[in-house]
């Protein structure tokens, strides 16, 4: 694997329309390739602001790292904000690439934030319930960044927020 840490997110943006990332997966494993495809060729944009509960989401990756961290003993490592994996052999005719949140010893680490009801199925989840839930498509995601890494093992930490409780869950994938 090689790792291309961008400088900004307009570069970073730029790189992930050329190739297949883990935010596409989900969608392409559930829907089809079509709707990525027609992003890929007629530009994807992001709107910096548009989602806010995706915008608490990355702002908390570095709470719900030292989290994770505390809670495993696990040492973490930031590969950075703009950080881009890709395979040693890329494929021209079907680029992959994944931006990895967090990484430690042989694994990836995806960091991830949920609200309402995602929250409440997270709240009493257990690892095979990442397959046959709303969850499944965190799950893809970091199927995706094995994929790319060439790496074995991921996790998938998640703070939650339902409303009236607020926690933290972490599966092995």
């Amino acid at each position: 694997m090689s790792i291309i840490d961008y400088k900004n997110e307009a570069d970073w943006l730029a790189a992930r329309r050329g190739s297949i990332g883990s935010s596409e997966i989900a969608r392409i494993v559930f829907t089809g390739p079509h709707l990525v495809w027609d992003e890929k060729v007629h530009g994807y944009e992001r709107k910096a602001g548009n989602n806010v509960l995706a915008e608490i989401g990355h702002r908390s990756e570095d709470m719900n790292a030292r989290w994770f961290a505390d809670v495993t003993g696990l040492e973490l490592s930031d590969p950075g904000s703009y950080a881009v994996a890709a395979p040693e052999e890329v494929d021209p005719a079907c680029p992959i690439t994944a931006t990895i949140d967090r990484l430690t010893a042989g694994a990836v680490v995806e960091l991830k934030a949920a609200f309402g009801d995602l929250a409440s199925i997270i709240e009493r989840a257990t690892t095979d319930d990442l397959r046959h839930t709303k969850l499944e498509r965190y799950y893809w995601q970091v199927q995706h960044q094995l994929a790319v890494t060439g790496l074995e093992l991921g996790y998938l930490s998640i703070i939650f927020f339902t409303g009236f409780n607020a926690g933290h869950r972490w599966f092995r994938c």
